[in-house]
């Protein structure tokens, strides 16, 4: 028998609040419904490398202040810690930082320190405030390395879905961009 086998396993914790929901990309060993309370997922993020180009940007979610949001919180043993982070931070690229922030699993309402992408504001691809027909338009037409943005925002909205915590700010944009894509794809 191991005898490391009854040893506790340190976890180190990452929340995912939105490609990490369903694609995250790294080796983990428990993946829970989770929330951070004090932020909201909203398109504040100009994509030029997975969901657009810098000639054709689109656009993704990043967390601003705001009541509160859901995701995944993923468990990530130290074997996999350093390997798991070093990609995250490839992934995500600059215009994010990676920070630690408590979360609240769903499904006991147990606290966990959990490294969080949040943009950052200086950076260029920081965009919070653009106007929402500009949005649409980014999320309706760009494609990047990872696909089109609105495959990326229906992915999205599918796993909140499924999770039975659906987003109506994402289920709006959804009909929007679809709209504008039956729009314009018809004229």
């Amino acid at each position: 028998m191991n005898s490391n086998q009854d040893e506790p396993v340190e976890l180190d914790f990452v929340f995912g609040y939105g490609s990490l929901i369903w694609r995250p990309g790294f080796p983990f060993v428990s993946r829970e419904r989770a929330y951070l309370p004090g932020f909201a997922r909203r398109f504040c993020r100009l994509s030029v490398r997975h969901r657009g180009s810098p000639e054709s940007p689109g656009m993704v979610v990043g967390l601003m202040p705001g009541p509160g949001c859901e995701g995944v919180v993923y468990g990530i043993d130290s074997a996999n810690r350093r390997a798991a982070l070093e990609y995250l931070d490839e992934r995500e690229g600059p215009g994010y930082a990676r920070t630690r922030l408590q979360v609240s699993l769903a499904a006991n309402q147990a606290h966990r320190m959990a490294w969080v992408y949040l943009p950052d504001p200086d950076h260029e691809t920081y965009a919070p405030d653009l106007p929402l027909e500009t949005r649409i338009d980014l999320i309706a037409w760009a494609q990047g390395e990872s696909g089109r943005a609105i495959d990326y925002l229906e992915d999205l909205v599918l796993h909140l879905r499924e999770f039975g915590t659906p987003d109506p700010l994402l289920e709006d944009m959804l009909l929007r961009v679809r709209e504008r894509r039956a729009d314009t794809e018809s004229g």
